[in-house]
């Protein structure tokens, strides 16, 4: 089952088993053309019994769009990355479920240097079918800003404004790098009265994050706080977000020595 903030957007390859029958004809889609398709019961399907239409796109690398999937018959699913070694396998780069409002997709993607990337129609429920029309627009991604430094026993306010980075699903985040000792323990807490928390510990930044640790409402109320044990180079990053997507506003964002 797809959900919410289950898989950062990180640069990793999505092995996605398909069942024992060929997949359909690619066809191409490029900027500025919306295609009208159709999810159908003969159409390829994944391991979790959701069917999908895949579409080559035709562009050329660093091409900064914006792909927009709607449907009025299923909660729609869109992937986006490079073909894997078998028609189901995607190396993803980026999926989103309800980007686009209610149950339609959206993501801005930078398209990189790889030949050919696909755009891959989907249903976030198991063997949904329907009409839908996919779309491919000329647009701007804004880059994620270098990550502030966070020190223990500090406390940060920042705001989570519009012109933040997005996430796959739709949520804007600002991120924070952490550098303590091996072994280290840390109580990282993320409080707003303007949005409901979500925060995340990991490695790497930007659409190379990858996620260790998550929580929603370790805090109380609509408050994050997680526990975390510093290991390796002890380098890591704190990203401050949002469960909705599109929300903004103020918080503060704290890291405290634990409690022995």
């Amino acid at each position: 089952m797809k959900t919410r903030h289950d898989v950062p957007l990180a640069l990793a390859t999505l092995l996605i088993a398909a069942l024992a029958r060929p997949a359909a004809a690619q066809a191409t889609i490029s900027p500025g053309q919306t295609i009208s398709g159709r999810l159908e019961a003969s159409d390829p399907k994944l391991d979790d019994g959701s069917y999908y239409d895949d579409y080559v796109y035709a562009g050329s690398a660093g091409d900064q769009i914006v792909i927009t999937l709607r449907s009025t018959e299923f909660d729609t699913y869109l992937g986006w990355g490079q073909p894997g070694p078998t028609a189901s396998q995607l190396t993803s780069e980026g999926s989103d479920d309800d980007g686009a409002g209610g149950t339609d997709s959206q993501l801005r993607v930078i398209m990189g240097a790889g030949a050919r990337y696909i755009v891959r129609v989907n249903s976030l429920a198991g063997g949904a079918t329907g009409a839908y029309t996919v779309s491919v627009a000329r647009g701007t991604v804004t880059p994620a800003p270098a990550p502030r430094p966070i020190a223990v026993g500090q406390t940060v306010s920042g705001s989570l404004d519009a012109t933040d980075p997005l996430m796959g699903d739709g949520s804007h985040y600002d991120e924070y790098t952490f550098t303590g000792r091996p072994g280290e323990q840390v109580v990282i807490t993320l409080r707003s009265a303007a949005f409901d928390s979500y925060l995340a510990w990991g490695r790497g930044s930007g659409s190379a994050f990858a996620s260790e640790a998550t929580d929603d409402d370790g805090a109380g109320g609509n408050d994050a706080q997680l526990r975390v044990m510093v290991s390796g180079d002890g380098t890591y990053t704190i990203r401050a977000n949002s469960l909705a997507p599109g929300a903004t506003g103020a918080y503060t964002l704290n890291v405290a020595p634990a409690a022995p």
